[in-house]
């Protein structure tokens, strides 16, 4: 079977596969995830600031959450008030009376059985990425600017890329970073203590990617924050499978794109990175997300692939990969059976994607998990002195900005900040109206025509 007729086969099976993910199965299980969070009303009626900043009875108190419908909420008023255990989302049914009735046998359950679990004691939950997702399609465009700011605060993983969930196409989410701004100090200026401060939209760094290919043993997402953590200080930048409701089957986050940032610190020694580097991370199989797996390679520094195996029709995917610019890297956990197969595809690909053996890491359960992670983080560091040209967040639309929206360039007259006529008639207002809408104009180059009349001078 020849490398064309493979794939055909591969690209009519990615069509079908994306077909069914974005069509009447999608949307039903949206419609399914927000009935769930009892979010309906707000698909069309947005979510704005003032309901995240309303005072009541019920936004004074601790409260935990007792139904499905209660996560959003629980959700922004723990991200507002910057609590790092925002993001998790499970609720016990049932436990309240079970506890008690425990307590009364002095903790050994019913009839002294240690081991007694009621039925009705249940463990509630949602994936905490279906609830950012469903959150974020509710909110307007300055309460997602907040929610982002404040996850940025919390060291978050931010949301670069929205799945199609209520459109057609996936959603950029630049706008609601472009107030989010670091501190740093790089190296070359570690001997002057000087420092420097830049909008993470603005700031040109090397993107390192990482996407699935097939099913995974191990957690890639658990992975990178273990890359991106300093030694016995590790942050769960990303959701992963060892997180409290992390294990929860995504409903609809599979084809979010996750972008979260590296700053070297004061001391050159426990810096992990000399200089500011960005990761990207694709929730799913890049087979049921080609279209987030071809943004990754456009914007991508560099792009390391995480398989157990590669079969025959991934071979076929991949290798359409062939003359891309960006450097690609395997990260393998090989599935029982399935080596010998792998290398043999692997050593093919190898001449089309300007692959070697530094291009490819092996990870096993034998692996010493410290070393393979110094192993990867030299790679990063490797790829970030050979890197040439890094791009800006707000560049990364620029290889598809004429093809999208027919335009050379753009105008962006931006009034946030500036004072509203209502509000400046009032004395001793301070205040600015953050609710002004920022205006985008698209030029393009246009025939010019002679008028008919002169103009006025």
């Amino acid at each position: 079977m020849t490398r064309e007729v493979l794939r055909a086969i591969s690209q009519q099976d990615l069509a079908e596969r994306l077909t069914k993910t974005t069509g009447s199965e999608r949307r039903r299980a949206l419609q399914d995830l927000m009935s769930k969070l009892k979010m309906d009303q707000h698909e069309s009626t947005k979510l704005g600031l003032r309901d995240l900043q309303e005072i009541n009875p019920e936004s004074l108190k601790d409260w935990t959450p007792q139904a499905l419908g209660d996560l959003p909420w629980h959700f922004l008023r723990k991200v507002k008030a910057l609590n790092g255990m925002a993001r998790n989302a499970n609720f016990w049914q049932g436990a309240t009376g079970d506890q008690a009735s425990s307590e009364e046998n002095g903790g050994q359950g019913d009839s002294g059985n240690i081991l007694h679990h009621s039925n009705s004691d249940t463990r509630v939950s949602l994936h905490p990425l279906d609830i950012l997702c469903a959150v974020l399609l509710c909110s307007d465009s300055f309460l997602q600017q907040e929610i982002l700011s404040r996850m940025s605060m919390c060291q978050f993983a931010l949301p670069l890329l929205l799945p199609a969930l209520d459109t057609p196409k996936c959603t950029l989410m630049l706008w609601a970073m472009r107030d989010i701004v670091r501190k740093w100090r790089p190296h070359s200026l570690a001997e002057s203590r000087g420092f420097r401060e830049e909008s993470l939209v603005l700031k040109a760094m090397p993107t390192i990617s990482f996407v699935q290919l097939g099913s995974c043993s191990f957690s890639k997402s658990k992975l990178l924050h273990m890359v991106l953590s300093p030694s016995q200080q590790h942050h769960d930048f990303f959701i992963h499978r060892d997180m409290e409701s992390g294990n929860i089957p995504r409903e609809m986050a599979d084809g979010l794109v996750e972008i979260s940032w590296y700053f070297p610190g004061e001391k050159d020694s426990s810096d992990l990175f000399p200089e500011p580097v960005t990761v990207t991370n694709l929730r799913g199989d890049i087979e049921s997300h080609w279209l987030q797996f071809s943004f990754l390679t456009q914007v991508s520094s560099a792009l390391f692939i995480v398989t157990e195996s590669i079969s025959e029709r991934q071979y076929a995917l991949l290798s359409s990969l062939q003359g891309s610019a960006t450097k690609y890297y395997f990260i393998l956990n090989y599935e029982s059976g399935k080596r010998s197969e792998t290398q043999e595809f692997l050593n093919k690909l190898a001449p089309m994607l300007k692959l070697n053996k530094f291009n490819v890491l092996e990870k096993s359960n034998s692996t010493n998990e410290t070393e393979c992670i110094e192993n990867l983080q030299r790679m990063i560091r490797s790829i970030m002195n050979s890197a040439k040209n890094p791009v800006a967040p707000y560049r990364l639309t620029d290889r598809t900005f004429k093809k999208e929206l027919g335009c050379d360039f753009i105008l962006v007259i931006d009034t946030e900040g500036l004072k509203a006529p209502e509000l400046a008639l009032l004395e001793d207002n301070y205040e600015h109206d953050n609710e002004l809408a920022t205006l985008v104009i698209g030029l393009t180059d246009v025939p010019r025509e002679k008028p008919a009349m002169p103009l006025p001078p």
